[in-house]
C-alpha cells in the first residue's frame, strides 16, 4: 500500500482529498495532512510516506522550499506539486527542485490517482498544457542568464570584446591593451563562459544583438592605444 503524505495551507482542501483517496482507492493510505508550519523533515521520518502531494501557491515559495529541503534529505519519497497557477513560472524550479509530477490544483481525482500510481513506479508526470510553457519558461530562462553573463563582464573584457569585433588577432590586443597574449587568452576564455557561446563570432554576434556591444573611437583606431 502507498503512503502519502498531504501538505498544503487549506486545510479544507486536505480534508476533501484524503477523503476522497481514502474512500476510492485501496491502494492508497492516507498518514497525515500537514500545513507549512511544522517541522517537516521531522514528519516526514515519523510517517515515511512513499508520496508527498505539495500544495504551490502564486508568489509563496513555501511549498517549493519544503520540496527543496525534501529532495535533498528524503531523495527516495516522490513528490507531487499541485500547482494553483497556471502560468507555468514555477515549472522550471520545481523541476530542479525534484518533484516527480507536475499537476495543476483544478486536476482531476483521477489524475491525481494516476499520478500517485507513475511516480511509484518511477514514471514522472507533467500536465499536458503545460510542456509548451515549460519550454518557453526554460528559453527565458536561458536568455536571462545570458543577459547575466554578459552585463557583467569586467571592464578589462569589455575591452577585450570590442577590438575582438574589430578582427585584431590575440597578438595585436595584446600590444594595443598593453597585456600578454597569455592574458588576452584567459581574458578570452572567461568572456565566452560568462556569455555561454563557443566562439568570438558568438560572443560578437550576440553582444552586438543586444546592442551593447563597446563601439571604437576614431581616437583609438588611430592611436591603438586601448
Amino acid at each position: 500500500m502507498t503512503r502519502v503524505l498531504l501538505v498544503d495551507d487549506d486545510y479544507l482542501f486536505l480534508e476533501c482529498l484524503e477523503h476522497t483517496l481514502s474512500k476510492d482507492y485501496d491502494d492508497f493510505r492516507v498518514v497525515g495532512k500537514l500545513d507549512f508550519n511544522v517541522d517537516i523533515l521531522n514528519c516526514v521520518n515519523t510517517l515515511k510516506p512513499d508520496v508527498m502531494i505539495i500544495g504551490i501557491r502564486p508568489n509563496n515559495d513555501r511549498g517549493i522550499e519544503y520540496i527543496e529541503i525534501i529532495h535533498e534529505k528524503y531523495p527516495e519519497v516522490k513528490v507531487i506539486a499541485l500547482d494553483a497557477s497556471e502560468d507555468g513560472n514555477n515549472l522550471p524550479r520545481l523541476i530542479n527542485a525534484g518533484i516527480s509530477a507536475y499537476l495543476l490544483r483544478s486536476c482531476s481525482i483521477f489524475e491525481l490517482a494516476d499520478s500517485i500510481l507513475s511516480v511509484v513506479s518511477g514514471v514522472q508526470v507533467l500536465t499536458p498544457s503545460m510542456i509548451g510553457k515549460l519550454m518557453e519558461a526554460f528559453r527565458r530562462q536561458s536568455h536571462n542568464a545570458q543577459n547575466q553573463g554578459i552585463f557583467s563582464l569586467s571592464d578589462r573584457e569589455k575591452e577585450i570584446l570590442k577590438w575582438v569585433a574589430t578582427g585584431a588577432s590575440n597578438k595585436e590586443i595584446a600590444q594595443r591593451c598593453y597585456i600578454s597574449e597569455t592574458t588576452v587568452k584567459s581574458h578570452l576564455r572567461n568572456i565566452l563562459s560568462k556569455m555561454e557561446v563557443k566562439n568570438r563570432a558568438g560572443a560578437v554576434s550576440l553582444a552586438a544583438t543586444m546592442g551593447i556591444l563597446p563601439k571604437i573611437s576614431r581616437e583609438e583606431v588611430s592611436s591603438s592605444i586601448c
